[in-house]
């Protein structure tokens, strides 16, 4: 009991020593320092798209392009970015599947005897139905 009762108060001791040690050592994070980081653009290829579109309107304004020739350069980057979203969606062909109609099994032929039973039953079912419609009305409450 004195063994459990140690063991116990030695592990609180030490679980409340640690928390208070890694509360010591927190570290203050600076929301503008991680705003400036720039995020890698080679992940996100319309980041990389707009960072290109944006370097293309820079060389237009610089004079180092025409417009016409940014616009061909633009063009051939969404053409490569497409080509390049294609690729990677994978070259199994598409398969369309086409479901038929569920086939009924073929209807039984009912038996000369089966036939004979059935009658029998339609014949006390309309018997009972005619007896208990008499019997309504002779009680006054209708058909």
């Amino acid at each position: 009991m004195k063994t459990a009762l140690t063991l116990l108060l030695s592990a609180s001791v030490l679980g409340l020593a640690s928390t208070a040690h890694s509360q010591e050592k927190a570290v203050t994070v600076d929301k503008k320092a991680i705003s400036a980081k720039k995020p890698l653009g080679h992940k996100d290829p319309r980041r990389r798209l707009d960072a290109f579109g944006n370097s293309l309107k820079a060389a237009v304004k610089a004079g180092k392009l025409t417009e016409k020739e940014a616009i061909a350069k633009w063009e051939s980057a969404q053409k490569a970015a497409g080509a390049r979203k294609d690729a990677s969606k994978g070259k199994r062909p598409q398969v369309t599947l086409k479901r038929l109609p569920p086939k009924r099994p073929a209807k039984p032929e009912l038996s000369d005897e089966t036939k004979a039973q059935l009658e029998a039953i339609k014949k006390d079912k309309d018997a009972l139905k005619k007896a208990i419609g008499d019997e309504l009305e002779k009680l006054g409450l209708g058909k």
